[in-house]
């Protein structure tokens, strides 16, 4: 009886902790996951050098993607330009044509399943080594493996 009590303690917990669980909800399909992923490594770099780097990069397309501030749907958001200049230049370079490492397609799985500890107004990033550029006006959240993430504000 004891055992019973515990095991039904345990269960009430275990439910309690689910709730407090925040589930990313995003349904893309397979061929915008391979998109994403295809920019993600384009971007950030291979995944043995670049892992948490590839998470970052992934988290601010989906940010910005949820943010009302850029397209609404994630080949929109890759491939936006701002006048004539790309916002991911690797769109338009060639960068994004070769096959995605399946290491990097599982990074990116794992950041839309459990996201990341990366706000949600982190919406920019850019490699440490930019000099004089718009980019350097933002504020710093992080830099991770020679990329910079960064915000205009925290709204």
């Amino acid at each position: 009886k004891e055992e019973i009590e515990k095991l039904k303690e345990d269960n009430k917990k275990l439910k309690e902790k689910l709730n407090e669980v925040e589930l990313k909800e995003y349904s893309f399909t397979r061929e915008e996951i391979n998109l994403l992923a295809k920019c993600v490594e384009a971007e950030a770099g291979d995944y043995k050098n670049h892992k948490n780097s590839q998470k970052y990069v992934c988290q601010v397309i989906l940010n910005r993607l949820k943010s009302g501030k850029f397209p609404n749907t994630l080949k929109k958001v890759i491939y936006q330009k701002n006048g004539n200049i790309p916002q991911f230049s690797v769109a338009y370079n060639g960068a994004m044509n070769r096959k995605v490492s399946t290491e990097t397609l599982a990074n990116v799985y794992d950041v839309i399943v459990h996201g990341t500890n990366l706000p949600s107004y982190v919406l920019y990033f850019y490699s440490a080594s930019v000099e004089e550029n718009w980019v350097n006006t933002l504020n710093t959240y992080s830099v991770v493996e020679g990329t910079v993430f960064a915000y205009s504000s925290k709204k």
